[in-house]
């Protein structure tokens, strides 16, 4: 039997690892120190915003000249379905308590017919 150390063999591969992690995040805390980076970052945020905006209205001119409804049409008309949906159902559940009642309440046939005597 040995008595020496066990060896690991993932034990490099963790090491260089850890290495690799350090470098690259004393690298972003040097890049993202400088204000001039951080800066760029905000005016990248800035125009990716701004094409987005563009982008959104000169879609909805466009569907607009093609006579098509836009996102927000279509989003108020699930609202205004839903709505209508909630309603429905509340008549329907009031329809169905007035007939349960109404069935409850009904008369129900006298019993007047006798057998015939019997001969």
């Amino acid at each position: 039997m040995s008595n020496g150390p066990t060896a690991d063999p993932f034990a490099f591969f963790r090491e260089a690892v850890n290495q690799w992690e350090k470098s690259a995040n004393a690298l972003g805390t040097q890049i993202l120190g400088s204000e001039k980076t951080v800066e760029m970052m905000h005016k990248g945020t800035a125009a990716s915003l701004q094409a987005q905006n563009a982008m959104k209205d000169g879609m909805g001119k466009a569907l607009a000249a093609a006579n098509m409804p836009s996102k927000a049409d279509i989003e108020a008309l699930g609202t205004r379905l839903g709505n209508v949906e909630a309603q429905l159902a509340r008549i329907e559940t009031l329809l169905s308590g007035k007939a349960q009642t109404a069935k409850a309440e009904a008369p129900k046939p006298k019993r007047t017919r006798t057998a015939p005597p019997a001969a």
